[in-house]
């Protein structure tokens, strides 16, 4: 038996209204209402999900979509 290291990786995303003066400004108060925990991905809409597997030799093989 081989002891193997398997990571899956999950995209997640959800869209928040935000009400700014511009691009810029939005952009900020987004990132600063992500940080502080006012907007949460959770549960949000899976787009993505990929799997990679590497031994303890760390021989990786590439990341597959599934």
């Amino acid at each position: 038996m081989i002891k193997f290291f398997v990571t899956i990786e999950e995209t997640v995303s959800k869209t928040f209204e935000v009400i700014a003066e511009n691009e810029n400004q939005a952009k900020e108060i987004a990132m600063n209402n992500y940080n502080s925990g006012k907007f949460v991905l959770t549960p949000g809409e899976l787009t993505q999900k990929q799997i990679q597997v590497s031994d303890d030799n760390n021989t990786l093989i590439n990341w597959e979509e599934f």
